[in-house]
């Protein structure tokens, strides 16, 4: 079921000059969240085709996350698909798990119930990252992945699922909930860094203007002597 978002003459028209007259990345996104534009969602696939894969449900996906995470003795870091071995005395400590390790997505398989390259993951992360960046833009990425609007949704998963080398996120029972497991774990992060990353920018402007007004306050002094 697809939803399209409708918004009125005036405010098409409006936004249709604005984009003749500087077309950007964001307005790309408002335009295709108001004309309801973004390409179709693939097919569902289904479960027949592909014995292999495992994970076809949620409750299926469930179940083996509470194996997967029992299988790996040790404490958890508050994730459910990441633990942390207890490290023995004089051993050195291991190397932690990346975003895009395969392990911490086990869900993530290929037709043939192979793990999803590490590369793949890396590639979708970034192309996520992007289309994350743009909704940021226009006020539209909410502090967790969880509290986002349904138009943001749309537009993420059509541009997200429209592309071939994501197939992999459409090996499920409704064709989304691959992605949005994999989302909601991957986008804590990526918001803490935007995030932070403008606070360090608005830090960086205050220290400026600070700056300049000291120069200023020491140059009138100069001038009254």
């Amino acid at each position: 079921m697809y939803m399209f978002f409708s918004c009125n003459r005036d405010t098409l028209h409006s936004f249709a000059q604005q984009v003749s007259e500087k077309p950007t990345t964001e307005s790309h996104v408002l335009w295709s969240l108001c004309t309801g534009s973004t390409s179709h969602k693939p097919v569902l696939k289904l479960r027949p085709n592909f014995p292999l894969v495992h994970q076809w449900t949620r409750k299926e996906f469930c179940c083996a996350l509470a194996t997967h995470t029992n299988a790996n003795k040790g404490t958890t870091d508050g994730h459910t698909t990441t633990s942390q071995r207890k490290r023995k005395p004089g051993h050195p400590p291991r190397k932690a798990k990346t975003e895009e390790d395969p392990s911490t997505h086990f869900y993530l398989v290929n037709e043939d119930g192979s793990p999803v390259a590490e590369e793949e993951i890396t590639e979708m992360s970034h192309k996520a990252r992007m289309i994350w960046t743009s909704l940021d833009h226009e006020g539209l990425a909410p502090e967790t992945f969880g509290q986002i609007s349904i138009k943001a949704w749309e537009y993420y998963s059509h541009m997200m699922l429209a592309q071939e080398s994501f197939d992999f996120l459409l090996l499920c029972d409704d064709g989304e909930w691959k992605l949005r497991e994999w989302s909601t774990r991957s986008y804590p992060s990526w918001y803490r860094r935007r995030k932070g990353n403008k606070l360090q920018v608005g830090d960086n402007q205050m220290r400026r203007q600070f700056i300049f007004f000291l120069d200023f306050r020491d140059t009138d002094i100069f001038l009254q002597r």
